[in-house]
């Protein structure tokens, strides 16, 4: 099959998407557990943003498909429309050096993520933009290595987040006449998500922080 008649066939669907961000969310904590392992013994941790795992995942996606087509090198059938067939998920993550580049890329507002900024738990050492098949993201670094990650896409039902922990603390807030799920485990907290005027946030500190700073930073969102 020829290069441009695969890539012909690549679609996004909610469900891959919701699969890939997954995938990515293992591979980034499995890294975190390792280094952090190292930082306890005296080594440096250094927690990578989430986009930086997203290329090499998706390229597996579209590697094994390959491979499944080219096992079945026979002419294709045409497939009714309803027909899904095989979708695939494309390794479109763009990375910007800036929240006015992202919102050109994505179509819609982060305006949210300056008041954002001047209300996370800790100092900034780097900040990273990408876009993620639609979902906007900006991952704020601190200089110890912690990650806070923002998220917003239009609300189609997909849980941005990527987060399927199940953690022991889940509740229902209303902050600022929206309705926020947090979610932690004893006295951290670890993720808010909430839908406002048709988009979908998610604010995503993967180590944990006070539930205090977790609702600062909804509260300067909303």
């Amino acid at each position: 099959m020829k290069y441009n008649e695969l890539m012909s066939r690549i679609t996004v669907t909610p469900q891959m998407k919701e699969r890939v961000i997954q995938n990515v969310r293992m591979h980034r904590q499995e890294k975190a557990e390792t280094e952090g392992s190292s930082r306890a013994s005296g080594g440096n941790r250094k927690v990578l943003p989430l986009w930086r795992y997203l290329p090499a995942v998706m390229a597996a996606c579209l590697v094994l498909v390959c491979g499944i087509v080219l096992q079945k090198s026979r002419p294709i059938q045409p497939q009714p429309e309803e027909t899904s067939g095989i979708d695939l998920v494309y390794s479109g993550i763009e990375e910007y050096s800036s929240p006015e580049e992202l919102e050109d890329a994505v179509g819609f507002s982060m305006k949210e993520a300056e008041t954002l900024s001047e209300n996370l738990p800790f100092a900034v050492k780097q900040t990273a933009y990408s876009n993620a098949a639609g979902i906007a993201r900006i991952d704020y670094t601190s200089p110890e290595g912690e990650v806070i990650t923002f998220s917003k896409a239009a609300d189609d039902g997909t849980d941005i987040s990527g987060d399927y922990t199940e953690y022991g603390a889940v509740s229902e807030e209303t902050i600022g006449n929206v309705s926020v799920t947090i979610k932690g485990d004893r006295d951290q907290v670890n993720l808010a998500e909430f839908s406002k005027d048709g988009y979908a946030y998610a604010i995503d500190a993967m180590e944990g922080i006070s539930r205090e700073a977790m609702i600062r930073m909804v509260k300067a969102v909303t």
